[in-house]
């Protein structure tokens, strides 16, 4: 699967979390709202091109009418500086193969802070865990290298047992200096 492909697979997942959780989600990045500026083969340019190819890949409303800006990237390697443009009260959402992680820009930018466990973040710390999951199981069966015969045998092995089965999950995911994604941290899955 091509990286474009990839990131719309985690964008859409993402966008399904937060729907599943009752937010409203828009898609706002600059191929839905400005789709006329988004040819790859006529790029924009001056200083307004940053902010408009930069733009976020969704709006969240929480149930309190707050909006937040959402930027969607699925990586195991590496993300490129160019690549987190930092937005006012913009989330960065980071789907690795080992769950799902977020941070905001600013703390990202100004401190280097960890990408921590999405419901680590104030505003989504309501999303109940089993929603986040849910699109962690879809993260692996669409992005990671797992089947669903695989999650299938998974779900009955944890029927039988009566015992959920623990996936590795580091509690802290880090940029370096060069932005390489590394985990860090003990396997903190709640136990069922």
């Amino acid at each position: 699967m091509e990286n474009m492909q990839k990131g719309k697979t985690a964008e859409n997942i993402v966008k399904e979390m937060f729907e599943s959780a009752g937010f409203k989600v828009i898609r706002y990045g600059y191929e839905h709202t400005v789709p006329s500026l988004a040819d790859k083969e006529n790029l924009i340019t001056g200083r307004a091109s940053d902010y408009i190819r930069h733009q976020p890949d969704l709006i969240v409303v929480n149930e309190h009418n707050e909006a937040f800006f959402v930027e969607v990237k699925f990586r195991s390697y590496k993300i490129a500086d160019r690549e987190i443009f930092n937005y006012p009260n913009c989330y960065v959402i980071l789907l690795t193969k080992y769950g799902i992680y977020a941070q905001s820009t600013r703390f990202i930018h100004k401190i280097g802070s960890p990408f921590v466990h999405l419901n680590k973040m104030p505003p989504f710390r309501n999303i109940p865990q089993s929603i986040i999951e849910t699109s962690e199981w879809k993260l692996r069966r669409k992005l990671g290298n797992e089947t669903l015969i695989s999650q299938l045998g998974e779900m009955v092995v944890e029927k039988i047992t009566k015992k959920k089965l623990e996936q590795y999950k580091p509690s802290i995911v880090y940029l370096d200096k060069q932005n390489k994604v590394y985990h860090k941290g003990e396997n903190n899955i709640s136990k069922k």
